[in-house]
């Protein structure tokens, strides 16, 4: 028997109505937005995945939820925890892997759906064709709304695979379907957005390719896009990235434009003007740890005050007024024993005498002790990302 093919031109309206008319169970709401929060946090992830083959973030994430709950264990695939492992996958796609690291799978699983960059355009209806692409369209041949669609909707009516192959018409998805995060992830970050039929239709002739002069640096990246490449630089121990501020600085421009000669691609940064094209972000996402040099290997907090590292000052200063604070403890705890200290220090007792001595002593020495241990913390929490090449130091 043919196998059914399912096209995505005769499917258009039918996703376009459903986009139109699905809403979210009022009983679901709670656990929708717990769900679109927890693929927010792995957003950097997301983006990272997403982007060398063209598909956005949120797609992404909430395949991913739907996989695993978002848990980086399990290979976006179908959920199996075989990262790190050294096993294949057993459940469909049965044989991908092994995979050493999530991105790898994710590329791996995205790569086999055919999912390149620049097609397909993203809009409601083409996300929806994808997601059951994605999932399989056994629901449809069987006259149903997917549950990976539409579960914590009113489109959907029951029915779910309880395992590979074996459809069970009777139970209903306990998951929620991704239709329902996308939703709601489109009301908390304004960069959840798909691409407007109209312009779809407007531009679908339009082939002209934009010059250098016409093509704006923050086009198509959001903020939080561009804080994900500068938090790739860094990751990659490419270290005058500046500040994970989502902005195009000199410091983050100089980084890619770096990478990108180090990479043998063409350098399309420059000052004046930035834009990241796909093949850089692929190998950006991919690159090897750069080793750390040796002088970098054994900075020290000394060496950071010096420069003007601001963290590294401050942490100093927060052990110094700590020690003070320790020190004047200490000397009030000895005046206590001593009467001819008393008689020195008694106009600073008349401030606490409703306090018991060992009471007032223990507190600041307690208050000063914490703020040494939390200063020398952030002081080699400073020292070690400088060391191990994840942040540049004082520029």
């Amino acid at each position: 028997m043919a196998r059914n093919v399912y096209r995505f031109e005769d499917l258009h309206d039918e996703y376009a109505q459903s986009w139109a008319d699905v809403q979210i169970n009022k009983k679901d709401m709670a656990r929708v937005t717990a769900a679109a929060k927890l693929v927010l946090a792995g957003k950097a992830q997301y983006i990272a995945a997403g982007t060398p083959r063209g598909v956005p973030w949120w797609v992404v994430g909430v395949w991913h939820w739907r996989e695993s709950t978002c848990d980086f264990a399990g290979v976006l695939h179908n959920g199996e925890k075989i990262i790190g492992t050294g096993r294949k996958t057993k459940l469909k796609p049965v044989g991908r892997g092994p995979f050493d690291s999530w991105p790898e799978a994710a590329n791996d699983a995205l790569l086999i759906k055919g999912l390149n960059p620049g097609s397909p355009v993203w809009t409601p209806a083409m996300f929806q064709f994808q997601s059951e692409r994605f999932n399989g369209m056994g629901y449809r041949m069987r006259g149903l709304p997917s549950a990976y669609l539409y579960a914590g909707t009113n489109l959907y009516r029951g029915g779910k695979f309880v395992e590979d192959g074996v459809f069970d018409r009777s139970v209903w998805d306990k998951q929620l379907g991704v239709v329902a995060i996308v939703k709601r992830l489109m009301e908390l970050d304004d960069s959840v957005r798909f691409v407007d039929e109209a312009d779809v239709i407007e531009h679908a002739s339009d082939d002209r390719v934009l010059t250098a002069e016409e093509i704006d640096p923050d086009d198509g990246l959001s903020e939080d896009e561009i804080k994900a490449i500068q938090t790739l630089l860094r990751s990659k121990g490419i270290h005058r990235v500046g500040l994970i501020d989502g902005k195009w600085g000199k410091d983050t421009v100089g980084a890619l434009a770096a990478f990108q000669s180090a990479a043998g691609l063409p350098v399309t940064v420059t000052v004046d003007r930035a834009w990241v094209d796909k093949t850089t972000i692929a190998a950006l996402a991919t690159a090897p740890q750069s080793e750390v040099g040796e002088e970098r290997a054994k900075t020290t907090a000394s060496d950071l005050r010096k420069a003007g590292d601001p963290v590294a000052k401050a942490s100093f200063l927060n052990k110094v007024y700590s020690a003070v604070a320790g020190f004047f403890a200490l000397i009030f705890g000895a005046a206590q024993e001593s009467g001819t200290a008393v008689g020195y220090l008694s106009p600073m007792r008349e401030f606490v005498t409703d306090v018991p001595p060992v009471v007032w002593f223990g507190a600041v020495a307690a208050v000063a002790a914490v703020i040494w241990w939390q200063a020398n913390r952030t002081e080699s929490a400073a020292v070690a990302n400088v060391r191990d090449g994840r942040d540049a130091g004082p520029a």
